[in-house]
């Protein structure tokens, strides 16, 4: 009788209250891709990087050819 006495008040309740008042933001979602995912993220923004510079430089040598005209 003891045991079931134990089982039927010794109940482990949660309170749901601190989870609804908490509103999961996109960034916490990008953050953790980029905590889980470390080469899949270095390797984007390496990628990038790569296209900002060429199209620096695009725009550097497009600028040389009209002032060459």
């Amino acid at each position: 009788m003891e045991i079931s006495k134990e089982n039927i008040f010794n109940v482990k309740y949660t309170s749901v209250l601190e989870k609804r008042g908490k509103k999961k933001r996109w960034t916490s979602n990008i953050v953790r891709f980029i905590r889980d995912n470390k080469l899949i993220s270095i390797s984007i923004i390496v990628f990038l990087m790569c296209v900002g510079i060429n199209l620096i430089l695009i725009f550097n040598f497009f600028k040389i050819l009209t002032t060459i005209q």
